[in-house]
């Protein structure tokens, strides 16, 4: 869970304000064009694909949501920036594949994540939720 936190930031300080966690249960199958080790080299770029910004990421997100070679990928995974922890992301195109099993407000859940957060390093902006 540690990536999951660390991607919302990229910063020290995680604003959580109206961010939520959810449970999603997958109802089909799902095809993800994997970035991660040597797949980014297979995909024609190299692992810094996933820990450059977010400004030099999204053209290659596009790129391989619309260029053929690649099919039609529902989504991407790489190693993220942070601590190398899988991440994940979806295009619309992946539609009614999931199911939302609960949703929780992060803010409800401060001390879980304060114990998660300092142990990556980063604090949590508690103005963000009052």
């Amino acid at each position: 869970y540690e990536g999951c936190i660390v991607e919302v930031t990229d910063d020290k300080v995680l604003d959580i304000g109206e961010r939520r966690h959810a449970i999603l249960i997958v109802l089909r199958d799902i095809e993800v064009l994997d970035l991660r080790r040597n797949g980014a080299m297979r995909a024609g770029t190299d692992a810094r694909i996933g820990k450059c910004s977010h400004d030099d990421s999204q053209p290659w997100a596009r790129y391989f949501y619309e260029e053929k070679a690649y099919g039609s990928p529902h989504g991407l995974t790489w190693l993220n920036s942070h601590n190398d922890a899988e991440a994940l992301t979806f295009f619309e195109r992946t539609g009614g594949a999931f199911r939302l099993e609960s949703e929780v407000r992060m803010a409800n859940e401060l001390d879980a994540i304060a114990t998660i957060t300092e142990a990556c390093g980063l604090r949590i902006n508690f103005d963000s939720v009052r």
